[in-house]
């Protein structure tokens, strides 16, 4: 090989050089940066872990001071469970009379209180029936629905319904339409069929009620006979009236139609053509 061949591969070999010292300059410059970065999350790391550490010293004296309140906690239920099964000891000793204590006022308690029911409703002047919410039956009625149906006071009034004493069946149906949709009845008017057949005007309102722990209906009557009378007498007062108003006018009118100037001018051409009509009947 001459000399200019050495040159020329010399010359390749220092360019290859300098491009491998170029790359591990970069290299370099990057794996230095790259270590910063690293290094500040290892700081960032060691941060963390502090603050980790911090907190769960923190919560394990928080647990500690729970673990006390708890067993303070614990004892104190522990007492109180002694304190609960010693006084269900005792009140298991006196259970029954207790039992029979509390049974025995309770029934004292209904007694009254149904003594109380019948002696208001039966000195009620108004007429009161108690009706089964599904069926209708009366369950109860007092004298004053016995005396305003003309009801036996013998007659078992669970063979009766409501609907019984209903003298047009469309009122039972648009009751229980009323009943249903508003959940009570006030200042129903109803033909009322009695007992023997004959008929009263009667006004009804229906409430909800418990009895004897069903589910029913209170119903009161009022007996408005006399008022629905006097109703139609004026209703028929006013009709008069306004017939007699009416034939008043018919009269004012005639008599202002008669009076008028016109009126009596074709009065006067009547009796002329009268008299002319009896003069040609006389020749």
């Amino acid at each position: 090989m001459n000399s200019e061949a050495k040159i020329v591969e010399l010359e390749a070999r220092i360019r290859q050089l300098e491009q491998e010292k170029k790359d591990l300059e970069i290299l370099l410059e990057n794996t230095t940066a790259h270590a910063d970065a690293i290094t500040q999350q290892l700081d960032d790391l060691n941060k963390q872990l502090a603050a980790k550490i911090l907190e769960h010293e923190r919560a394990e004296r928080d647990l500690q001071m729970s673990e006390s309140r708890l067993q303070h906690l614990l004892t104190t239920i522990e007492q109180e469970k002694a304190d609960l099964e010693l006084i269900l000891e005792t009140m298991t000793a006196h259970a029954d009379t207790v039992e029979a204590q509390l049974q025995a006022e309770a029934l004292a308690a209904l007694r009254q209180s149904e003594v109380q029911f019948r002696t208001l409703v039966e000195a009620n002047p108004v007429a009161l029936l108690i009706l089964h919410l599904e069926t209708g039956q009366i369950l109860y009625r007092n004298p004053a629905a016995i005396a305003l149906l003309g009801i036996t006071s013998n007659t078992l009034t669970r063979t009766l319904r409501g609907r019984d004493f209903c003298h047009d069946p469309e009122d039972v149906n648009r009751l229980k339409q009323l009943y249903a949709a508003q959940g009570s009845v006030t200042n129903y008017e109803l033909l009322v069929q009695r007992a023997d057949g004959s008929t009263l005007w009667a006004l009804l309102n229906w409430q909800p009620f418990i009895f004897q722990g069903q589910n029913t209906v209170l119903s009161a009557l009022w007996d408005i006979t006399e008022r629905k009378k006097q109703e139609e007498n004026l209703q028929r007062q006013i009709e008069e009236l306004h017939q007699t108003i009416d034939q008043q006018k018919r009269d004012q009118q005639v008599q202002e139609i008669t009076e008028t100037e016109y009126f009596q001018h074709l009065q006067r051409r009547v009796q002329k053509l009268r008299r002319s009509s009896q003069r040609d009947s006389e020749k």
